[in-house]
């Protein structure tokens, strides 16, 4: 991987606890050739270990709970520049793990993986988004958000949703979200799982995958590494009945001077 998003595959899921699902995530992971995994609803309390060969681990425990519910996690390679972010106070439940990818040649990038419980108090998560967003320019916050609207795919619009809809559009979010459902039910499918986006110029896929036994699909989100994503270059035309003139007038012809990029390529 290259110090940039570039070629980057990040994987988000809501694992419905992950204890008991650590063979098929070590088996997924080593079929995906995944940079980063983020999780929600770990279910780990703090004396649980969770580790991976070749990744490390950050996690926030929901240590509040008498059952363990909750909680967030991120896998990310060994290999990858990158260092762990604190997690800020939180006012509405909402529960992250971050850590800033730190390419050589640019600012550092927040990734966060987040869980927004299923909880009623939602009228202040505007201001739990603005503390993570505000933590670097740039940022990618991926997971569950329990939040449906037709923009992004779901078959409905619930109050959360339209919130949230509202705080993109003033705030100058961009939402990444998968074209299938990413949560299965007994009779319904929504999209509840997606990434907000800030000051990303890296254009990102994403994918809903039906792998790994949640109710909540594994969902990939990869920026590609290629050249149809490169800066285009001039487009520029050369009149050559002026150019053979020229060459044939060679006692008529003038050298030009040229003092920027500007005036060479005119």
């Amino acid at each position: 991987m290259s110090n940039s998003l570039f070629g980057l595959t990040i994987f988000s899921w809501n694992a419905d606890g992950v204890r008991s699902r650590i063979v098929e995530i070590r088996d997924f992971i080593d079929k995906h050739s995944s940079d980063l995994m983020l999780i929600q609803e770990t279910h780990l309390r703090p004396e649980y270990s969770f580790n991976i060969p070749n990744y490390l681990c950050y996690r926030d425990d929901r240590t509040n709970s008498v059952r363990g519910w909750g909680g967030t996690a991120i896998l990310i390679k060994r290999s990858i520049p990158h260092f762990h972010v604190p997690t800020p106070p939180l006012l509405t439940g909402v529960e992250a793990t971050l850590v800033a990818l730190t390419p050589s040649d640019q600012e550092p990038i927040l990734v966060a993986s987040i869980y927004i419980p299923p909880n009623p108090t939602y009228r202040n998560l505007g201001a739990d988004l603005d503390a993570l967003f505000k933590i670097f320019k740039a940022a990618f916050i991926a997971g569950d958000y329990t939040a449906k609207h037709t923009s992004w795919g779901c078959a409905n619009s619930d109050p959360r949703g339209n919130y949230l809809l509202r705080y993109i559009t003033n705030n100058n979010i961009d939402l990444i979200s998968p074209p299938t459902p990413t949560r299965y039910g007994t009779d319904s499918a929504s999209t509840l799982d997606y990434a907000l986006t800030k000051n990303l110029i890296w254009p990102c896929t994403a994918d809903s995958i039906s792998e790994l036994s949640s109710d909540h699909n594994p969902v990939r989100f990869h920026f590609p590494r290629t050249s149809n994503f490169e800066m285009p270059p001039p487009q520029l035309n050369t009149t050559w009945s002026i150019f053979t003139n020229i060459l044939a007038n060679p006692d008529n012809f003038e050298l030009p001077t040229a003092n920027s990029t500007q005036e060479i390529d005119s």
